[in-house]
């Protein structure tokens, strides 16, 4: 499981948050948004599915794409 999977999050985005907002760094405009629970895309294999969860929890600039047969493919940049 990698490090930044939900399980994880949920422990330490709360600490990582405040800490942001105590020293005037926080991102996005003073807003960092929780992990989603959005399902994935139909189709995905596991592999997929699990890129996809990665997906959500980066951001701000990132794409996520799948043909709906199994194949997806992920692009981030920014704030990671």
């Amino acid at each position: 499981m990698a490090i930044t999977s939900s399980p994880h999050v949920a422990k330490w985005f709360p600490i990582v948050k405040d800490f942001l907002k105590r020293q005037g760094i926080l991102p996005l405009g003073g807003e960092i948004w929780p992990p989603s629970n959005t399902p994935a895309p139909p189709g995905l294999p596991d592999v997929g599915t699990s890129a996809y969860h990665e997906f959500l929890i980066h951001g701000p600039y990132k794409a996520f794409a799948t043909n709906g047969a199994g194949t997806c493919s992920l692009a981030m940049q920014g704030l990671q």
